[in-house]
């Protein structure tokens, strides 16, 4: 059984013609449109023995997914960790029923440009750093695609924007690049 990622949102399929029959990635329909050129986004993982907080043996894991992104956009993108308490943007665990996976965004601002989220990881799930199912790196991998707004796939299993947990990705497929440099300049 495939194990689904969610993005709340409707499904948006982005369509070009000429050479290529159409794109292989599609953009979240929720201000993805509006994304800068660049854009920066810091993040907490909450702390302590309760069931939300993120293992430290996670936090390489999560931050080691960043470097894909930041890569294919010629570092358009940066995304890191911070200490602050205060930070609106989170990483932590929770009941997601059957999901892996779930990445919520927000306009904190009120500007129409997504300047938010929240990563969740279903806490009825083990999560391993190994490789092993299912992996810390690789749910931060699709997640943070979310995060820069791309959404799901529906028709390619090699793709980390896949709609469902097919085991570990660590690298990013062309078709996902295409996407995050649909929206980041790489330059």
């Amino acid at each position: 059984m495939v194990k689904k990622w969610v993005i709340p949102s409707a499904v948006f399929a982005v369509m070009t013609f000429g050479s290529v029959a159409f794109a292989h990635y599609s953009l979240a329909p929720d201000g993805a449109m509006e994304a800068p050129n660049s854009i920066k986004y810091t993040y907490a993982l909450p702390s302590g023995s309760d069931i939300s907080s993120i293992p430290t043996s996670w936090r390489s894991a999560i931050a080691n997914a960043t470097s894909p992104w930041e890569s294919a956009t010629g570092n358009a993108v940066a995304i890191s960790e911070s200490t602050s308490s205060t930070l609106k943007n989170r990483i932590y665990r929770t009941n997601l029923g059957s999901l892996v996976g779930e990445t919520l965004r927000a306009d904190y601002d009120g500007d129409d440009i997504i300047d938010g989220f929240h990563v969740r990881y279903n806490s009825g799930y083990s999560y391993y750093t190994d490789g092993k199912q299912y992996d810390v790196e690789t749910t931060a991998l699709h997640e943070w695609g979310h995060v820069l707004g791309l959404d799901h796939v529906f028709s390619y299993t090699s793709h980390v924007m896949y709609d469902g947990y097919t085991g570990v990705k660590r690298l990013l497929h062309s078709h996902d690049i295409e996407g995050i440099n649909a929206m980041y300049s790489a330059n």
